[in-house]
């Protein structure tokens, strides 16, 4: 569960609806009329995100286990600033279940041109943005000795293979093996013909492609991991750059 961190931000909404805005104008929540049957004070709180692949704050959204006659709609804002290095068609919005497991919303709507991320849910709970899959490397970088090695693997999630055509949530799967398909964790409608499997093309070291062994050092590759293995004195290019494409 996150940790609360961060101003709190209430309003009483009562049959007609109505908007709230988290404090720091991240997370808009929209309630329509007729979802709720007697005024009831809303508030959002923001938490640590523990998601797997969260961007930014999480949001605990109280009453928490709270649920709607109609469904609300939660908004998430971004900018280049959240995402980083992140590409916009990866993100998608995740929720905690009372369990603690994290589940991603599959019908995430992403609209690049006002940079927002939505959903509709018919309760509130824990919500989070994040992306479905990461192409960053883990370690991001290390400091090796002379013919020390050192394995670097893409994270992100693969399919689970039990969800059906029509599911709105899916469980969160972390990579495991050395396959070297990388499938966002979604069974892929048609419409979101956006969402396609990411195959490993090729890894580099310092721009040529493995496996490699120079005065740089040496790069295997397999799948979605690599080992890169320092060569036995200081290189002439020193830090250097392992890639994945």
């Amino acid at each position: 569960k996150g940790t609360p961190s961060g101003e709190v931000a209430s309003k009483s909404i009562g049959t007609s609806g109505g908007t709230l805005q988290s404090a720091d104008g991240k997370l808009t929540v929209t309630i329509p009329s007729g979802a709720l049957s007697s005024n009831t004070t809303i508030s959002i709180q923001p938490i640590t995100n523990e998601a797997p692949l969260g961007l930014g704050f999480g949001y605990s959204l109280q009453p928490e286990g709270l649920t709607f006659a109609k469904a609300v709609e939660l908004k998430f804002h971004y900018d280049g600033q959240l995402l980083k290095n992140t590409p916009e068609d990866f993100l998608w919005i995740v929720t905690q279940a009372s369990d603690g497991s994290w589940n991603a919303m599959l019908k995430s709507v992403v609209d690049t041109g006002a940079k927002t991320v939505t959903i509709k849910t018919d309760h509130f709970s824990d919500w989070a943005l994040g992306r479905f899959i990461d192409l960053s490397l883990n370690p991001s970088s290390s400091t090796l000795n002379k013919g020390q090695s050192v394995t670097l693997l893409v994270a992100g999630f693969v399919q689970d293979k039990a969800l059906q055509e029509d599911d709105e949530l899916a469980p969160l799967v972390p990579i495991t093996g050395d396959g070297d398909q990388l499938t966002p964790l979604t069974v892929i409608p048609p419409v979101e013909s956006r969402l396609m499997d990411f195959r490993i093309k090729r890894w580099t070291l310092n721009g040529s492609g493995a496996p490699v062994s120079n005065s740089n050092g040496t790069l295997s590759a397999s799948g979605n991991s690599a080992t890169y293995t320092a060569p036995n004195q200081k290189p002439s290019v020193n830090p250097v750059a392992v890639s994945v494409e």
